[in-house]
């Protein structure tokens, strides 16, 4: 796998006031077996499914909610964006505890997700793009335990809709959305790296994608790319922060789109590792942290090790007795609270992306790459 995002949630250094830790296993370093034969691990999994099957209701949705008043207007405006991806992940975090349509504990959870999704992209959502990405990533998951005939029809559908999305320069925007699009806004690097690595995902469970998406979206990040080994937010500007998040997130796409041999690939791992621990940092921080569990895990169980090490204690003690997890950190004046930023989304969010990313290594999303020289990965 690539060596060793959302919670910046999780970040924060204590549960708030009225969420009591939950009583955890005997302490262990977390490492590169994690989460398999880590107590902790397993019993943060277990309650964070508990809590998430708790908050299903019939129609299969998992909703998101919002916290505080800072969040409200983005949440109202994208609430079911925020409802498609909370499902998703949690679906993905089933999948991953070994949960199928027929097997397993959460097997009714895992059906009812399959056919909550299974409208999209006919279902009109504001804001579109990064919620059919994680309903893409859902349905290679499950496509790769079932290879049904309607998991690979869903995929199908969301691959298609993706590939129409994608710009002529190769970028993504947020999506379907009224009141806030411009051209810059229409190619995104987040939105690119996260539309590849569903696509990859995809396409390693079977899915058929055009290579010429890919071919655009490699174009794309070479005019984005700045040598010191991170992308601008867009093709035309760089607007700062959150550089380590883009960095990483495009360590992922590089390697779907065949990059991982070459120069910058190397540039961005360093620039990324150095910076580990400001992942979270700025807006999507859950995000950002869940696609990094991803690259991290690609890149090697050294690097998969380091990650764990620094994150999961202090993820694992968000989680209230309930198994839930809530976004702690501190949310940054300087940020707009506009479009895309996850500070808000809700316990069931968080709790999603803390359950999907402790168990990472359990996902088939790629094949191992082949890696540039040892010493291109060296890091002082």
């Amino acid at each position: 796998m690539l060596r060793a995002l959302v919670i910046g949630v999780l970040l924060a250094s204590a549960p708030s006031a009225g969420v009591h830790a939950r009583q955890e296993p005997p302490a262990s370093p977390h490492g590169k077996m994690c989460p398999e034969n880590c107590a902790k691990c397993g019993d943060a999994v277990k309650h964070a499914l508990e809590f998430l099957t708790q908050h299903q209701d019939e129609s299969g949705r998992i909703p998101m909610e919002k916290t505080g008043k800072r969040g409200a207007n983005f949440t109202n405006m994208f609430k079911q964006a925020g409802d498609v991806m909370t499902t998703s992940l949690a679906g993905l975090a089933f999948l991953g505890a070994g949960n199928t349509t027929t097997a397993g504990p959460h097997r009714e959870q895992v059906a009812k997700i399959k056919q909550y999704l299974s409208d999209l992209p006919r279902r009109r959502v504001n804001g579109d793009t990064w919620p059919a990405a994680l309903a893409l990533i859902f349905y290679s998951a499950l496509h790769q335990k079932e290879k049904d005939a309607a998991s690979k029809e869903s995929m199908a559908k969301l691959v298609a809709f993706l590939s129409k999305q994608q710009s002529k320069q190769g970028g993504w925007s947020l999506g379907r959305a009224q009141g806030f699009m411009t051209e810059d806004t229409r190619n995104l690097t987040a939105a690119v790296n996260v539309c590849i690595f569903a696509l990859g995902w995809a396409r390693a469970a079977g899915a058929e994608v055009n290579p010429e998406v890919f071919e655009r979206s490699k174009r794309f990040l070479e005019k984005t790319y700045r040598d010191d080994g991170w992308f601008n937010y867009m093709i035309k500007r760089d607007n700062g922060e959150p550089r380590e998040g883009r960095a990483v997130a495009g360590l992922l796409a590089l390697h779907y789109l065949g990059a991982a041999q070459e120069e910058k690939f190397a540039a961005t791992y360093t620039f990324a590792r150095r910076n580990m621990e400001r992942v979270t940092s700025h807006h999507v921080p859950h995000l950002h942290l869940l696609l990094a569990g991803f690259a991290y895990r690609l890149l090697g169980a050294e690097d998969w090790e380091k990650f764990a090490q620094v994150f999961f204690d202090k993820l694992i003690a968000c989680q209230g007795e309930d198994g839930g997890a809530k976004a702690l950190f501190k949310f940054d004046r300087k940020i707009m609270m506009t479009i895309w930023t996850d500070h808000s989304f809700g316990p069931n969010y968080a709790t999603a992306v803390l359950a999907a990313l402790l168990q990472v290594p359990r996902y088939q999303f790629a094949p191992a790459p082949s890696k540039p020289a040892r010493q291109e990965f060296m890091v002082k």
